[in-house]
């Protein structure tokens, strides 16, 4: 079809064998840009694959606080309070500074799990690959924060690393991965997102911004 169109748009212009005509009228001029964006259109919906579950975004989460986790749930699209992440499966990811927990593992009793795709771009993942592990939170010793007076235990996905800390840490330097992640929720279903952002609009540190496509069907596709 597309084809059909370029073909009919060139034979349109080329009257008398002459590329590019003068257009002689504003009827021609109508004709001309509706074709054009009818193969523009056809060129943009044949290049994008189609979506399973809509594409939303989650900006400027506070996660500065160094005592306190903050959760959020993929079903509800929000942050949901929790007050025992072991037992608790209204969440879906615990969000702590560069740290983020799946619910599953050492972090809770869902199913939660994570898997990094090697890639940056958005597009390039269109379903849950075969035959993949998810890896499990583990409980991990917390360093690296200078104002912290004592090392502590947490679970947390190891895996899960969407920015890098460069020394020294006084200040230190962030690197932002922008690797896209599978999750897998805490009732099984499956969720694309990239961490692409800790900063709020003042530019100060301590925030998470992330953009996610959820698939609350439960199904391997994320893209047709």
């Amino acid at each position: 079809m597309r084809l059909n169109i370029f073909l009919y748009l060139y034979r349109f212009l080329c009257v008398n064998g002459q590329f590019p005509i003068q257009i002689r009228n504003k009827k021609e001029l109508v004709v001309i840009a509706f074709l054009s964006s009818v193969v523009l259109s056809c060129d943009k919906e044949e290049d994008s694959p189609a979506l399973i579950g809509e594409v939303k975004g989650f900006k400027y989460l506070v996660v500065n606080d160094l005592d306190k986790w903050v959760y959020f749930s993929f079903e509800k699209g929000d942050i949901v309070e929790v007050e025992n992440h072991e037992t608790n499966l209204s969440w879906d990811l615990g969000f702590h500074r560069s740290e983020i927990r799946t619910n599953g593992g050492k972090s809770g009793r869902g199913e939660g799990g994570v898997i990094k795709m090697e890639t940056t771009d958005w597009n390039a993942v269109t379903e849950v690959p075969e035959n993949v592990t998810f890896s499990l939170d583990e409980e991990v010793e917390l360093t690296g924060y200078p104002t912290m007076q004592e090392k502590t235990l947490q679970s947390y996905s190891t895996v899960f690393k969407w920015v890098n800390v460069i020394p020294p840490m006084n200040p230190p330097t962030y690197d932002i991965t922008m690797n896209i992640f599978i999750v897998r929720s805490a009732n099984g279903n499956y969720a694309k997102i990239q961490v692409y952002d800790r900063y709020n609009e003042r530019n100060e540190g301590g925030y998470v911004s992330f953009k996610y496509q959820y698939n609350k069907d439960g199904g391997k596709k994320i893209a047709e």
